[in-house]
Parts: structure tokens; C-alpha cells; sequence
């Protein structure tokens, strides 16, 4: 495959939840990798934390396509509800919830072994950043903000992930990110009771601006362009509706918001140029503004995923689906 358009800067992936529809961000990281996109930064949210995890091993070992192949296999050969739920009675007979997350625990650390163990002697550790969001059932210390967050970001870099006695608490910090509320119980994270990372914030474009090599950000999303019509779900399929409404809302909000902040920013620009204000001015104002002109790509589904957010858990073809999705997708990105 023929790479086209691949930046020289720092690239980040932003991977929003999806639930099970989250293989979908498998099959996107996959042609990324294969046209040797340079990522340095991945911030995720819910289902897409469990890839991720798994991918910033890949990057720091510089082995970003096997560790999208090895998420690959893992969403599709022990994507089913029996691979990821642990029935735990004291959880269910306390409605916290009717599974721990002990099993998805394990499933993102044997995926990062499965990465790490397979690089060079000593490792190549190259820079990453990994930013995983869940949701605080307690409140955060408010810093200098007016209110208590509830938004629990955990970070990890490249020797978190060359370090085995790490893997465990990468793993848990991407379960608890996953932990759907109802279907499992609140997963601890630093002493503190979390759930899913979508019910806060589930496109975490803002966690990758940190690093100011970033000018490109890939948004991962599985809201179609297309959206398909309007039904009336009941039960198990209104859970799973609103569970996508909550993913999608917060994509479409934030990346349009950075897309006007982009708009705006040249605008800026082109003010202080007509003026004759020098480079140092022109950087201290947009410096001041917080904010810099980014390259967003956006990679989403059209026409939309079959099924609700938690089929796939029980059909492996559908979690295939969803991957191939993601590739053609991605290749429609890139225009390759």
C-alpha cells in the first residue's frame, strides 16, 4: 500500500468508545500503521482504551502494526461475552453491577505481552504518550477549577510499557475506562470506584495537546455520516441506543469545536498579518490563545455499523465486520 499524505510531525490518535463496536478502531490503526503515520500520542475513552493500551505498546517498541494485529485477534477471537464478563454474585446481589472486569483486565495485559516480547532485546522505546479516561464515581480534587471533576486521566509512556510490573495497572487503568455501567461493577483506579470514560468524556481531543510536536489528530469514531432511521428500541436495545447516543454526542460536539477553533485561528492570523505585527508578536497572541492550528482527520463509518452496541458480543462475523469496516474506512481517509 502506497502511503499518501503522511505527515512529518507528531501525529495522535484520539480512539472515542464504541462498546462492542469499538473493533471498528482495530481495522482504522491498522492502515495508519501499514502507511507509517509517526504516532506518538493516543487518548482514549471506554472500548477504545482496551486498543489502545495495546497499541502504545506497538509504539514504544516500534511495532505499531503487529500491535494492531495482535488487538485484531484479540477483539475478534475473545470478543464475546463469555471471554469478557466474570459474573461476580457479590457485585450482582449489590446491583453494582453483574460482572467485574477482571477478565478484560487480563485480555489487555497478555496483549501487551504479546507486543513487548516480541521486540528487539531491550526495546526500542520510542516516544509515546497514552492517555486513558474514566469515569471518577468520586469526586477529583478541583485544582483550580470552581467545581470537583469527575474526569480520572491516567498517563503512561514508553518505559511503563517496558516494564512488566506496569502492565497490570495499564491493563486495569483500560478496564476501569470500559467499565459499562450495569453491565460491570465499578473498577478501582488509585483507590477511587470508576466506570466507563464515554460518561465524561469520550473524545479526548484535548489529552494529546500536551505535546506540542502534535499538529495532526486522528478522530476515531463509529458515528456514521449516514445516520441510519429512526426506530422505537425497547430493553437491551434502548440501553444500547442511548449508549450510543452518550459515545457520539461528546465526537460531534468537540470536533466540530476544534474545527471552528481552527477557522478562528486563521482568522487571527490573517488580522495580525494585516496589521504588520512581526513573527514574535504573531506567536506570543497565539500562544496566549492556548490553542494551534491542528490537521484533523476524521475516520467514521458511512454507511452506518449493523447492529446495536452490544451485538457484537455476540457474534464474532459482526466484530469481523466491524473491523473491516474500520479498514475501508481509514483507506477512504487517507484516499488509497
Amino acid at each position: 500500500m502506497t502511503s499518501v499524505g503522511v505527515p512529518d510531525d507528531g501525529v495522535a490518535l484520539v480512539l472515542s468508545g464504541a462498546v462492542a463496536k469499538g473493533a471498528f478502531g482495530v481495522g482504522v490503526v491498522g492502515v495508519f500503521a501499514a502507511n507509517g503515520w509517526p504516532i506518538r500520542r493516543i487518548a482514549a475513552t471506554s472500548s477504545g482504551a482496551l486498543t489502545a493500551a495495546v497499541l502504545g505498546a506497538g509504539v514504544a517498541t516500534g511495532q505499531l502494526e503487529h500491535a494492531a494485529d495482535v488487538a485484531r485477534s484479540l477483539w475478534l477471537d475473545h470478543g464475546a461475552w463469555g471471554d469478557i464478563t466474570h459474573v461476580s454474585w457479590s457485585d450482582w446481589l449489590h446491583a453494582r453491577g453483574l460482572s467485574d472486569t477482571s477478565k478484560l483486565v487480563a485480555l489487555v495485559e497478555e496483549g501487551i505481552q504479546r507486543v513487548v516480547e516480541r521486540a528487539p532485546v531491550g526495546g526500542v522505546r520510542a516516544p509515546v504518550k497514552v492517555t486513558l479516561v474514566a469515569g471518577s464515581l468520586t469526586a477529583l480534587p478541583a485544582d483550580d477549577e470552581p467545581l470537583p471533576r469527575y474526569e480520572l486521566d491516567r498517563n503512561f509512556d514508553a518505559s511503563d510499557f517496558l516494564d512488566r510490573s506496569m502492565w497490570s495497572e495499564i491493563a486495569t487503568c483500560a478496564a476501569a475506562s470500559a467499565t459499562f455501567p450495569g453491565l460491570f461493577s465499578p473498577t478501582m483506579v488509585d483507590g477511587r470506584p470508576c466506570v466507563d470514560g464515554g460518561a465524561v468524556n469520550n473524545a479526548p481531543i484535548s489529552c494529546v495537546l500536551d505535546d506540542p510536536q502534535v499538529q495532526t489528530v486522528i478522530v476515531v469514531t463509529t458515528e456514521a455520516l449516514t445516520p441510519p432511521p429512526a426506530g422505537e428500541p425497547g430493553g437491551a436495545d434502548l440501553v444500547a441506543k442511548l449508549a450510543d447516543i452518550l459515545i457520539n454526542e461528546r465526537i460531534a460536539h468537540d470536533f466540530g469545536q476544534a474545527q471552528r477553533t481552527n477557522v478562528l485561528l486563521r482568522g487571527v492570523v490573517s488580522a495580525l498579518d494585516s496589521t504588520g505585527a512581526t513573527a514574535q508578536t504573531r506567536a506570543a497572541v497565539l500562544g496566549a490563545l492556548g490553542w494551534r492550528d491542528l490537521r484533523l482527520v476524521l475516520v467514521c463509518p458511512d454507511p452506518a455499523l449493523p447492529g446495536t452496541a452490544l451485538s457484537g458480543f455476540a457474534d464474532r462475523e459482526l466484530r469481523r465486520a466491524y473491523i473491516e469496516a474500520g479498514r475501508v474506512a481509514a483507506e477512504k481517509a487517507l484516499d488509497v
